[in-house]
């Protein structure tokens, strides 16, 4: 598996649930997030660390948040990715220290092209970097003196979404102009003329595909948006690069989505972040940061499937540390193309603590999400053992679709969405008005472990002769094993109820609340 997480030495795929927002200022907020995790069956947690919470006073550090994170991550048995809110959440300043925020001279912000003072930090400043920078490694050097040895820390985002919010592409203060007249980095210029298929390749190629110059000679009327988004990249990945020297873990930053509208930068999401437009900026000048993550909010299909396929390349794979665990947004579905069709090497909601009520109950309106979770965390060492072979299928139903064809290595598999079989215990309709949404796994010849809701399947090997005197013959297999179960934390395939007679007759159904189910087949 291509992946950057490893636990003792051997790949890990995170799954679960980011915290909100402002959930470690809390004891008790992080109690009902990490149940939250749990009841997902989630393995891992996403909790952020805020930069005024950890360094108050220039040079004083408070690990309080940090361990209290850790603590409580060991106590529910779950691994942990923090997220550093350091100089910029969601494009915004909103969680530096106040220390930072009160001196603006020598905390340099945004400068507008009117010469307003944007309440940004400015990535052309040196003394922001060496601030953000100095924080930042003294909670890796912390996490290495506490937690290096039980390993609860598995891998750090570094920022939040990162970019300019608020009237302006770019800084204009002196210290951006300069290096926005001066040539561009050869970083960059060397990739240019071998760039046939990247969006940035394009805009150079039209702005003239100079060899050489300023950004806006390279790059015309895109100039300040490539140029923040280098400048952005460079700052972070200096970051990433001192805290690893400190204590080497993985680490990675997250996108806010462009939305693929007439979106404006600095307005409509933070400029200079790496949305799929100026993602190839990043990847040039990045060499620390493993991972370019997008945050995917999207309820239409075609478009979640726009961001996956824009972040899954051979030299970024598909990471996605935010989707929508509180509205629904069809997340339940589309996160089975994410880890299927996309191979996706972890995924996580986020807000998971909506899923619990004040009263304790579950939150009716999130059940299907969560019931996902909990059928992909069935399977977890296949995803890892699997990913990339092209053996792990997506189940989705699209609206109006009845049925869906997949093409195995030795087999047809029909997927139908029209009857769900079943037994007494899921005749309710709650399991069968759902929309179809799971996984395939072929982990042998004949072996297979289909998860997920609202669908059965039908398999056919490929040589199959039609005879018109069988009576529905893709329905009446001659099973060798039909199980329920999952496998735990040790590999080990759990079996917790047969389903070898009557129950796979008609094909093989499947409901989020078994697990997954282990099919071998004879023939």
């Amino acid at each position: 598996m291509n992946t950057i997480f490893k636990v003792d030495g051997k790949p890990f795929f995170p799954l679960g649930g980011q915290s909100s927002n402002s959930a470690s200022y809390a004891k008790e907020e992080l109690k009902v997030f990490f149940e939250a995790l749990k009841d997902m069956n989630g393995n891992t947690g996403e909790v952020p660390i805020y930069w005024e919470r950890l360094e108050p006073v220039e040079g004083q550090f408070d690990f309080t948040i940090v361990d209290n994170v850790i603590l409580m991550a060991r106590e529910y048995k779950v691994k942990l990715i923090l997220l550093w809110f350091g100089s910029w959440k969601n494009g915004l300043m909103s969680y530096v220290p106040g220390w930072v925020k009160t001196d603006k001279n020598r905390f340099k912000r945004v400068i507008s092209h009117d010469g307003h003072v944007v309440n940004v930090l400015s990535s052309s400043c040196e003394e922001n970097l060496n601030a953000d920078r100095k924080a930042f490694c003294a909670m890796m050097e912390h996490i290495l003196k506490v937690d290096s040895s039980e390993k609860t820390v598995i891998s750090v985002q570094v920022q939040n979404e990162a970019g300019i919010i608020g009237r302006s592409i770019r800084d204009h203060g002196p210290e951006a102009e300069k290096e926005f007249n001066s040539p561009v980095p050869n970083e960059i210029t060397a990739k240019l003329p071998n760039a046939k298929t990247s969006i940035v390749g394009d805009i150079w190629r039209i702005a003239g595909a100079k060899k050489e110059g300023s950004w806006s000679e390279l790059f015309g009327k895109d100039a300040s948006e490539l140029f923040n988004t280098w400048s952005l990249a460079k700052y972070i990945d200096a970051i990433a690069e001192a805290g690893k020297n400190v204590y080497n873990l993985p680490m990675y930053t997250n996108v806010w989505l462009d939305r693929k509208r007439w979106s404006k930068p600095g307005v409509d999401y933070p400029s200079g972040g790496p949305i799929p437009k100026v993602l190839d900026i990043w990847m040039w000048t990045v060499h620390a940061l493993n991972l370019i993550a997008p945050d995917i909010y999207e309820a239409v299909s075609h478009d979640f499937r726009f961001y996956c396929n824009a972040y899954k390349r051979d030299d970024n794979p598909l990471f996605v540390p935010e989707s929508d665990g509180r509205r629904g947004l069809n997340n339940d579905i589309y996160m089975f193309y994410a880890l299927g069709q996309y191979q996706a090497i972890g995924y996580f909601a986020f807000g998971i603590e909506h899923s619990i009520l004040p009263d304790g109950t579950r939150n009716q309106q999130l059940i299907e999400i969560y019931e996902s979770f909990r059928a992909a965390s069935s399977v977890i060492p296949l995803l890892i053992k699997l990913n990339g072979s092209g053996n792990v299928h997506s189940v989705v139903q699209e609206p109006y679709m009845e049925w869906q064809l997949i093409h195995a290595d030795q087999y047809d598999i029909l997927v139908d969405f029209s009857i769900i079989r079943a037994d007494t215990i899921h005749h309710s309709p709650h399991y069968t008005k759902q929309r179809g949404r799971g996984l395939i796994l072929q982990a042998g010849p004949s072996e297979f472990y289909v998860l997920g809701g609202g669908f059965s399947t039908a398999f056919r090997p490929k040589n199959h002769t039609v005879d018109y005197a069988d009576h529905d013959p893709a329905n009446y297999r001659n099973y060798l094993c039909v199980e329920e179960g999952r496998f735990d934390e040790n590999d080990n395939w759990i079996c917790s109820r047969v389903r070898s007679g009557d129950e796979s007759q008609n094909g093989i159904w499947v409901h989020t609340d078994v697990g997954a189910v282990k099919v071998i087949i004879a023939d």
